[in-house]
Formats: C-alpha cells, sequence, structure tokens
C-alpha cells in the first residue's frame, strides 16, 4: 500500500475498470436518482441533493444547506 496526501494506493491489488452507476427511480410520491452527478432524493415534499456544490435538504419545514459557504439551517417560518 502506497501513501499518499490525503489518499492511499493499492500496489498490489487488481485493475479496477471504469464503471457508470446510473439510476433513475420514480413512482406517485417518491424518486431517487444516482449519477455521476451525485444523489437526489424525494419523498412527497421533502428532498435531498448531495453533488459537488454540497448538500441541500429541503423539508415542509426546514432547509437544510452545506456548501463551502458553510451549514446554513433555517426554518420556514424565517
Amino acid at each position: 500500500m502506497k501513501i499518499l496526501e490525503d489518499d492511499t494506493e493499492c500496489l498490489d491489488c487488481p485493475i479496477e475498470e471504469d464503471y457508470k452507476i446510473d439510476v433513475d427511480l420514480k413512482d406517485e410520491d417518491s424518486s431517487l436518482k444516482i449519477n455521476e452527478e451525485g444523489v437526489k432524493v424525494t419523498v412527497d415534499s421533502s428532498s435531498l441533493k448531495i453533488d459537488k456544490n454540497g448538500v441541500k435538504a429541503n423539508g415542509d419545514d426546514v432547509n437544510v444547506n452545506i456548501d463551502s459557504d458553510g451549514i446554513s439551517i433555517k426554518s420556514k417560518d424565517n
């Protein structure tokens, strides 16, 4: 094993093949999407999105945003 800055590398592991993940499921009240851009989950009026820009979660009462600017948690009443 080779130790790198913020990473490790296996020197004798089998070569990993590149593969792509593409999940796109929907029904009446919910959806799930996973691909190279990130993850998005929606259930009723709530959603969660995780991508290169950060994490966004929106619910009936609260919105959450985590990104390079920091963490923002706000209730719908504000």
